[in-house]
């Protein structure tokens, strides 16, 4: 899910894709967020100094909030002058040390009432473990978290939605894992006034062939040309239906979408011009969209 901006209906959007591994994912982000050619990131040494740093300090606290003794004079801490001559400022040690303490209460999702819990599927046995990240996901939104990602499935083969084997049971468990958590997600950012400025990404990485692959119970191998995704939220027009596949659903005919169109979209939604974020390696500017990438402008309310 991505926090930015409009309307909390749903978009489906058939994709032209070649990607592989099937994961479903759901993404969140705050805006604003700016970015230009000349953001400047911390070098390689300071980067290593500074993770050094958070790691102790993440041990001093959890010694101190679990009962320990802190051996805090023992480590040998990165100071304040090295980590700014690194190319971090204090302020983002200390930023780093308010996200750590802060986490357990935003993390407790047992503190929410019963109906919400229950909105989710929180303690049906079915669904229980998406749930709780779903809810877990509001809870990061609603403390200014941008960027949130929910894997369902995620393991090898029949532990996740790549159904090789049994396609239609795969699917049915896996579907029957995430339906009410999602359904509970959108609904309760949506009523709680969140969903209008967050876009909910919901996409794997690949179809299923049209065709069966051999099996005691038949499933479908990979298909890199067609499938389909969906956004809510933040900027979508609602109810609208984005391309179709050929009529045996092999490859993507009208309206194909490319990976690069879809991610020049999302960055729309959230205010960033694709052809201008950009990161320098070997000398060179890359952008997430290499150099392709179309808004669709038909899905954008």
């Amino acid at each position: 899910m991505f926090r930015n901006s409009k309307n909390c209906r749903q978009t489906n959007i058939g994709m032209d894709l070649s990607f592989l591994a099937m994961l479903c994912l759901i993404y969140v982000l705050n805006l604003p967020v700016a970015y230009s050619d000349e953001t400047q990131l911390p070098n390689a040494a300071g980067l290593k100094l500074f993770q050094s740093h958070v790691r102790t300090d993440l041990i001093h606290h959890c010694l101190d909030c679990h009962g320990g003794k802190s051996t805090k004079g023992n480590f040998d801490l990165t100071t304040r002058e090295t980590l700014m001559d690194s190319g971090f400022v204090g302020e983002s040690a200390d930023e780093s040390y308010r996200m750590q303490s802060s986490a357990p209460e935003a993390l407790d999702i047992d503190s929410e009432p019963k109906h919400i819990q229950d909105l989710y599927g929180i303690g049906d046995e079915k669904c229980n473990h998406f749930a709780r990240q779903c809810l877990t996901a509001r809870r990061m939104v609603e403390r200014g978290v941008r960027m949130v990602q929910i894997y369902s499935g995620g393991m090898e083969n029949q532990r996740s939605w790549d159904g090789h084997n049994d396609i239609h049971g795969n699917h049915s468990q896996f579907a029957g894992e995430t339906d009410t958590p999602v359904a509970g997600l959108l609904s309760d950012l949506d009523q709680r006034g969140l969903l209008k400025d967050t876009l909910v990404v919901w996409c794997g990485e690949f179809g299923r062939l049209p065709v069966a692959q051999k099996a005691a119970k038949p499933g479908r191998d990979h298909n890199p040309h067609r499938f389909t995704a969906w956004m809510a939220g933040g900027g979508i027009k609602g109810g609208t239906t984005y391309g179709e596949s050929d009529d045996i659903g092999y490859k993507a005919a009208v309206d194909k979408v490319h990976i690069n169109d879809l991610h020049a979209t999302i960055l729309h939604l959230l205010g960033i011009n694709h052809t201008r974020l950009t990161y320098k390696y070997n000398g060179r500017r890359f952008r997430l969209t290499d150099v392709g990438g179309e808004v669709i402008q038909p899905i954008i309310s």
